[in-house]
């Protein structure tokens, strides 16, 4: 029997459906690397419903943060910002720091692969000004240590050199001059 299952055969009780959302979440960093994204939804689901059940808001926020990254990847993009957006309130009305940075990460993740660069600037803009002083290795949660590629820090490079690339682009398309010296640069 695992361990969730050793808990639901205790007395029902707000500690025991706690500890069974505390390990949905420590099933997630496991499951999403392995590539687990059906049983991924299915524990996130879970703990959603014992959060709401609860009425933990702080959980339900990182419940919320978990499925905006989860529902991104699986392409559901007005699904994952509007779980960003209900994390990010949640977040900020609970005052709980790596919510709100996690929150925000997530929030601008489901941004940028919607396509929405400039809000995700907005969310990485919250996330950077969220960081300002903690110790450099701090998690906020997340799998991996600031970063990585799947970071704040990585994401905000990653923001910034688009928004970059998108208006030379958009410069060089609007400008024959341009446009034509960059022909020629591309010739060979």
């Amino acid at each position: 029997m695992n361990t969730r299952g050793a808990l639901r055969e205790l007395p029902e009780s707000r500690e025991r459906t706690e500890q069974l959302i505390d390990l949905c979440f420590q099933q997630r960093n496991p499951l999403y690397p392995l590539g687990e994204l059906a049983r991924l939804g299915e524990v996130l689901s879970e703990a959603r419903v014992l959060a709401e059940g609860l009425g933990d808001q702080r959980r339900l926020g990182w419940v919320l943060a978990y499925q905006a990254s989860l529902l991104s990847v699986l392409g559901e993009h007005a699904r994952a910002i509007e779980a960003g957006e209900r994390a990010c309130a949640i977040a900020e009305a609970v005052g709980d720091l790596g919510l709100r940075v996690v929150a925000n990460y997530y929030f601008g993740q489901a941004l940028w692969l919607a396509g929405d660069l400039h809000r995700e600037g907005d969310a990485l803009r919250a996330v950077i000004a969220l960081v300002q002083g903690t110790p450099l290795g701090e998690r906020f949660g997340l799998a991996g240590l600031p970063g990585d590629g799947d970071s704040p820090r990585a994401a905000v490079r990653r923001c910034v050199l688009e928004l970059r690339l998108s208006l030379v682009w958009a410069c060089a398309r609007s400008s024959p001059t341009v446009t034509s010296a960059w022909a020629d640069s591309t010739d060979g």
